[in-house]
């Protein structure tokens, strides 16, 4: 169990990537090459993504593994 909640398709809890498009959301946009922080993987969703990342003002998002890189 431990090992699904570490590694989530090569991006582990605590990684830093970077946004590869922008996207829009009710409360603002997350745009392209912002360098976010992995805070959490969860099960696919399709309406909110599958990996919770946070900003660097600590705003979170759900993103899907298409939308981020690795830095």
């Amino acid at each position: 169990m431990e090992d699904l909640l570490v590694v989530k398709n090569n991006f582990k809890i605590g990684d830093k990537v970077k946004i590869v498009k922008d996207i829009p959301s009710i409360n603002g946009m997350l745009h392209r090459n912002t360098i976010v922080k992995v805070d959490e993987l969860a099960e696919s969703n399709p309406v909110r993504g599958s990996i919770r990342v946070i900003d660097n003002l600590g705003k979170i998002w759900w993103v899907t593994q298409e939308d981020i890189t690795n830095v």
